[in-house]
């Protein structure tokens, strides 16, 4: 592990609440907002670190963060108030949360020069140099540029968390400027930034962007030095080294796979708001066999699926080579280590174990 320059603390916490009243709530902030606020904390500092939180993509789709108001209301009831503490979540707590309220998988980006804390569960992390993190989010910042001048702020979200040694805060990142090679970001501190050169020790400076009410814009430069983690969706990390391979059905409409097999649509199911399930046939046995996709709304297949029907093994030697061929065909599309070499053996094994029971 890289030298850094601060001490080594455990559980580092991000985005805590100015103590402005007794109970450190902004002050304007308004009684509806001051609950969402209290149940979202209750999900991001006690929840997530008394339950199993879900992880794949059906688990994240199909889960409504608002079934867990009652197990909210009933740990207020009997006296909790943990999760009032206004010091802010760790860096696993934020992932998780992330996962939670916006039902998809997250991954991280830390900067190894940063100390390290414990990361719970956290099951997609990578540790880069802070300037190989900002090389990585420019194409994901870039993606956002609108064609007008006024700034999109449709996308994903990016959470940044800056750390000076000192304190640990959380923003949001909106904007490259490839001109300035400066980045626009979103601070919920209701005052001046925090990254505003009076407010933190790492001697950073951000500046006012466009008059825009808590959006600021500081360098590249300065983001490398108290840049402690990236916490963005996975999707937005595919195609580099970091993110899960993921690719169009239009893509995989055009493979061997596809054409050798006849393999067609027969029917479109939804699976939640944002994913459709899409159930296939192939041309010989299809009876016998199926296969599914699961797609979002950009067509990216995240969950493909082979079923081969025990009785297909029943129809003779050419039913059992069919099934074989075909199991082959799908793993070697959707292969993406080095042992698939290995896997089509076991598979052809127990392809024949089935077929000689059957």
């Amino acid at each position: 592990m890289p030298q850094n320059n601060f001490p080594e603390q455990q559980n580092i916490r991000f985005s805590g609440s100015p103590v402005v009243g007794a109970d450190g709530w902004f002050e304007s902030t308004s009684i509806a907002s001051r609950m969402m606020e209290e149940f979202g904390m209750y999900v991001a500092k006690i929840w997530v670190n008394e339950n199993d939180i879900p992880d794949t993509v059906l688990e994240l789709a199909n889960f409504d963060v608002a079934r867990l108001i009652p197990l909210y209301k009933e740990y207020k009831a009997q006296g909790g108030i943990a999760h009032m503490e206004a010091d802010g979540q760790t860096l696993y707590e934020a992932w998780a949360s992330s996962q939670l309220f916006l039902r998809k998988k997250f991954s991280v980006l830390m900067n190894e020069k940063m100390p390290m804390q414990s990361i719970g569960r956290l099951s997609r992390i990578t540790l880069l140099e802070s300037k190989g993190i900002i090389e990585t989010i420019v194409p994901c910042l870039l993606s956002h540029i609108s064609d007008t001048p006024e700034l999109n702020r449709q996308h994903e979200t990016i959470s940044a968390l800056i750390y000076d040694g000192s304190f640990g805060h959380a923003i949001s990142l909106e904007y490259f400027l490839p001109d300035s090679q400066s980045i626009v970001f979103w601070d919920p501190w209701p005052d001046r930034s925090l990254l505003c050169v009076e407010n933190n020790s790492a001697g950073v400076a951000a500046q006012a962007w466009r008059d825009e009410k808590r959006l600021w814009v500081l360098s590249c430069e300065e983001f490398t030095r108290i840049l402690y983690a990236i916490i963005l969706p996975t999707a937005d990390l595919a195609g580099t080294v970091y993110g899960e391979y993921l690719d169009s059905l239009e893509n995989l409409q055009k493979t061997d796979l596809f054409s050798f097999f006849n393999i067609h649509e027969i029917e479109r199911l939804r699976a939640s708001n944002d994913f459709v399930l899409i159930q296939c046939k192939s041309g010989g046995f299809h009876e016998f066999i199926n296969i599914s996709f699961l797609i979002d709304p950009s067509d990216f297949v995240h969950i493909t699926t082979l079923e081969l029907n025990c009785n297909c093994f029943a129809q003779g030697l050419s039913s059992i080579y069919f099934a074989a061929d075909i199991a082959k065909s799908f793993l070697l599309t959707f292969e993406q280590e080095n042992d698939s070499g290995q896997i089509i053996e076991l598979l052809a094994g127990l392809i024949m174990q089935v077929w000689q029971k059957t």
